[in-house]
């Protein structure tokens, strides 16, 4: 049990040093960006400032909610309906979603196109990438570890991954806060070429674990680092 869990732990880890699929277009990768609150403080979590988006989503939330009120159907599924289409109508959201309530399966439909070039519309059977969907995931699965005290978050990278080089100078706060400099290989010159290949997981690390940091860990924030 103990093997297998290592395993999985080993697993987490790797895509926390990977990293998501997804780049995030608000911060350009390698730019100094300013750490946030919570990013300086490993043992809080502090929201960051955002109150112009708050604000916007906030009343779009409220308008919706009162559209959802006066709208004419009845029923859970009418209401959900209305307010993915709200959101997708303002090109906040396309994909695939399934409601579950009481273990029952109360909603499900696709939103939006899966495939722009081939016009192919997302339904509920569509496959789409999490990306970095998972990192709320791996992060709450990393503190409730934690918390049972099976890994600790500010212990070098190197306790649980010892063959990478910077594993000493990387902790899996850094890594849970995309502080650890790691360079982003979404980002190489020909990860178009590549991408597009069969590809393991070795040799996916392989590409960037012997290369140097692009900043000093727990410096600056980019979300791909």
């Amino acid at each position: 049990m103990l093997n297998r869990f290592n395993r999985r732990l080993k697993i987490g880890l790797i895509y926390l040093v990977v990293g998501g699929w997804i780049e995030l277009g608000m911060i350009q990768v390698g730019s100094a960006t300013p750490l946030p609150l919570w990013a300086q403080a490993p043992d809080q979590l502090v929201e960051d400032n955002v109150s112009g988006e708050q604000s916007v989503e906030s009343t779009f939330v409220e308008e919706t909610t009162m559209k959802l009120a006066a709208h004419p159907m009845s029923g859970i599924s009418a209401e959900i309906d209305a307010y993915l289409k709200a959101h997708h109508e303002m090109g906040w959201f396309s994909g695939a979603v399934i409601v579950l309530k009481a273990g029952k399966t109360v909603f499900t439909r696709g939103y939006g196109m899966a495939s722009l070039e081939y016009q192919l519309p997302n339904t509920p059977q569509t496959r789409l990438r999490l990306g970095s969907v998972t990192k709320q995931f791996t992060a709450a699965a990393i503190l409730q570890l934690q918390a049972l005290g099976l890994v600790d978050v500010h212990a070098p990278v190197s306790t649980y991954l010892p063959d990478y080089p910077h594993g000493n100078r990387i902790t899996l706060h850094h890594l849970l806060t995309h502080t650890a400099g790691i360079p982003n290989y979404t980002s190489f010159p020909d990860y178009t070429q590549w991408m597009a290949l069969p590809t393991t997981l070795e040799e996916l690390i392989a590409r960037f674990q012997d290369l140097p940091l692009e900043f000093e860990p727990g410096k600056e924030l980019s979300p791909d680092k």
